[in-house]
This record gives structure tokens, C-alpha cells and sequence, in this order.
């Protein structure tokens, strides 16, 4: 068995028996929580113990805490980066940096 636990509000979110994580990877429950969650799976870190679980990492037996990492939208300078790299522009992005 499998726990879930949001590790912000400390409720448990979902759990999963062995028979529906069997080989299953981090990534594939990443997918579905980010599906039920509404947001982009890059968002959700899984952490067992002290350490982040890898994407490509089987699930493990017992808890794990999921936090939900917030992005800051680009600004406008974000942007300029952006573009300074997309065109290889050293003097652009040095200015920028």
C-alpha cells in the first residue's frame, strides 16, 4: 500500500494498493495526480523521507508527501533571456544577466 500526503496541509490525498503500483513508475502517478489536481506534473514532487523520488524510480511501499512547487509566470525580462539565448546573442544576454 501506498499513502499520499500533501505535505503543505499534512491530509492525505489518495491511497493506493499494492495491486494498482505494482511497477509502476513515479512519473506515471505524477500524471495522474497533476490529471486530478488540475496542474502540469513538473508542479508535484513526491518525497519519501528526505528524498525526492526521480521520475524514473518505482514506486515505493508506505508514505510519501507530495509538494506541489509554485512557478512565478516569466516576466518580461524572463523573456528578453529567452530570446537572447534562442538567438545566441552573448552580448544581449550578458546585459540582461
Amino acid at each position: 500500500m501506498l499513502e499520499i500526503w500533501n505535505a503543505a496541509s499534512g491530509q492525505k490525498i489518495i491511497e493506493l494498493q499494492d495491486e494498482e503500483i505494482a511497477g509502476a513508475s513515479v512519473k506515471s502517478l505524477k500524471q495522474r495526480l497533476a490529471q486530478e489536481l488540475g496542474m502540469p506534473r513538473f508542479q508535484l514532487a513526491l518525497i519519501e523521507g528526505t528524498c525526492q523520488l526521480r521520475d524514473d524510480e518505482i514506486l515505493p511501499q508506505g508514505v510519501v508527501q507530495l509538494l506541489i512547487q509554485k512557478f512565478w509566470p516569466p516576466g518580461e525580462e524572463d523573456e528578453e533571456i529567452m530570446v537572447a539565448c534562442w538567438e545566441n546573442d552573448d552580448t544581449l544576454l550578458e546585459k540582461h544577466l
